[in-house]
């Protein structure tokens, strides 16, 4: 289980937006006018904008915006934007909806 004060680093921001524990942020996450919810794992390097994250994985140097994300996985080096679903994503993929 996640511990809602042993895996969120320091070096993330958050505006505008609500943190459900537990969760994992990395480092140098931004995280703006979402609402990140239980048991999601964010990777370092991340941006994640008017979304709704819950349940998931999401990985490094991923940009995910205007998506409401349960029960997902989601690769490094990944652009999602505009899905309301449950996703698995590999690695450098880009997807638009």
């Amino acid at each position: 289980m996640l511990d809602e004060t042993e895996d969120i680093d320091e070096t993330y921001e958050v505006v505008d937006s609500v943190i459900i524990h537990p969760v994992a942020i990395g480092e140098n996450v931004s995280i703006v006018n979402s609402v990140v919810r239980p048991y999601a794992s964010i990777a370092s390097d991340t941006v994640v904008e008017n979304s709704i994250i819950s349940d998931s994985v999401i990985g490094s140097r991923t940009h995910i915006s205007k998506v409401n994300l349960q029960s997902s996985i989601v690769g490094d080096d990944t652009n999602l934007v505009g899905k309301h679903n449950s996703l698995n994503i590999g690695d450098s993929s880009s997807i638009e909806f």
